[in-house]
């Protein structure tokens, strides 16, 4: 296990410890793989709020995105953390693409807070 491991960074500390990241030069929540994919994550004890996840222009269409995401998930459930984000195109990739994206992964709108939230699935009430 990471030196830095403290509650409320269990799915960082486990993609570090066991799933080949590291972290970049520039902050401990910004995570690279080996296959060239960048996670900016924000955790504590309940959430997992996800900034970026960006797989390098030349291994995109290759399902690294995919797999990523299907790991953040599972991992999301092992620790019963609920996943947030917004979606922005600011990268070049058009918003009703990246809808389609999440939605595989259980993500749903929230009109109050205008974000898409993806519940634990060991949470009963999900609706």
């Amino acid at each position: 296990m990471t030196e830095t491991n403290k509650k409320g960074e269990e799915i960082i500390n486990d993609l570090i410890d066991n799933y080949g990241f590291f972290n970049t030069y520039y902050k401990k929540s910004a995570l690279w793989n080996k296959e060239s994919t960048l996670l900016e994550l924000e955790e504590d004890e309940i959430l997992l709020i996800l900034h970026l996840i960006e797989v390098d222009r030349e291994n995109r269409r290759k399902g690294e995105g995919t797999e990523t995401m299907k790991l953040l998930c599972n991992l999301a459930d092992k620790y019963e953390k609920e996943i947030r984000l917004k979606i922005d195109d600011w990268f070049g990739t058009p918003k009703k693409i990246l809808i389609k994206f999440y939605s595989k992964f259980g993500f749903k709108y929230n009109e109050d807070e205008e974000i898409y939230i993806r519940k634990n699935r060991a949470l009963k009430a999900y609706k």
